[in-house]
């Protein structure tokens, strides 16, 4: 099977063609924020999307998108998330302005292929899909701090009844009792819910679950400096997005697949949110210099056991030798179309 086709068949529209839809919004118990910011909360009613129906719309379109819009309003959700992580202004969009952003899907339910197209159509943003990585890589995603949009089947968590293909916002707070934040559009606002149950409710629709997450939150990640770590091995498919490690900005896409990239450091905020250092552009380590993965977006970040068991900073003799051999793997065979100097 090519990866192109694995892709499409973990594309799923919720609700499905053919399921029924739900009809109805659940009242909930507003919960404190506790003075954290808190995105707001995107029912799919068409009684409160104020985008639906679009412009030159029937009502009866806009009552049909909305009640299959739970992707592009748990989608919104995340992409307000993703705007307050980036230092941008506070965005709002609703479900309504998502499906009508231009993304191509106007018939029914949708997936998160179209989520990425409305994000992008939108406001030019990326959403990061992880469909197939698993329950861990969606806590990895939520303890770095993204929103995450996940899809699901049955009795959905929290006090939602609708129970056919379903997805859902994951808030990036945790509360005393080990609850995650959860949105669901066809309720009435935020709601705590277990890990499990939400866990549970995903592989029903995919035991590898379908997903995609927001940049990640926390401080701010051109600001937090270099901690010196043992030497690690990464996996990154090609696609993946790189980014600017001085920056933060989106630098280019993973060229080809590249196993056992050498990782000298990792950059880490007070939460413990990690970036691997991916390339070099010159021989000595330099934040402003090197491009990186979210390691929500890396595959298999292990130890390298060619460096198990010491070597550290403390010998000048023995980092400088480890600093060329890490520029020598992190640059082998790298495209040509990468600027890599030294």
């Amino acid at each position: 099977m090519t990866d192109e086709l694995a892709a499409q068949l973990l594309r799923i529209r919720t609700p499905r063609d053919g399921e029924r839809r739900p009809d109805r919004l659940v009242a909930v118990p507003a919960i404190d924020t506790g003075g954290a910011w808190r995105a707001a909360h995107r029912p799919q009613d068409p009684a409160k999307d104020p985008a639906e129906p679009g412009g030159g719309e029937s009502s009866s379109a806009g009552n049909d998108h909305a009640w299959a819009n739970c992707t592009m309003s748990a989608g919104a959700v995340a992409y307000a998330y993703d705007c307050h992580n980036a230092g941008d202004p506070d965005a709002a969009p609703w479900g309504g302005h998502l499906r009508h952003s231009g993304q191509p899907d106007m018939t029914g339910g949708t997936d998160l292929g179209d989520l990425s197209d409305a994000w992008s159509e939108y406001g030019g943003r990326e959403l990061r899909i992880r469909s197939g990585a698993g329950w861990s890589a969606v806590v990895d995603a939520h303890d770095a701090g993204s929103a995450v949009v996940i899809q699901g089947e049955g009795s959905c968590p929290g006090s939602g009844t609708f129970d056919g293909s379903h997805a859902c916002c994951i808030g990036p707070e945790t509360n005393s009792a080990g609850d995650w934040l959860w949105s669901d559009p066809v309720t009435s606002g935020w709601q705590w819910v277990t890990p499990g149950s939400i866990r549970s409710w995903a592989e029903r629709l995919s035991s590898s679950i379908l997903f995609a997450v927001s940049q990640p939150g926390g401080a701010d990640m051109a600001d937090i400096p270099v901690v010196s770590v043992a030497p690690m091995l990464v996996d990154v498919r090609e696609g993946v997005q790189l980014y600017d490690l001085g920056t933060m900005a989106p630098a280019l896409r993973m060229p080809q697949d590249r196993t056992g990239i050498r990782s000298p450091f990792s950059s880490e905020s007070p939460g413990g949110t990690r970036t691997w250092a991916i390339v070099y552009t010159r021989p000595e380590p330099d934040p402003d210099t090197m491009l990186c993965v979210y390691n929500a977006d890396a595959d298999n970040v292990r130890d390298d056991p060619a460096y198990a068991g010491g070597g550290g900073d403390d010998d000048e003799s023995v980092r400088r030798q480890r600093d060329a051999e890490w520029v020598d793997a992190l640059t082998t065979d790298w495209p040509v179309q990468v600027d890599v100097v030294g």
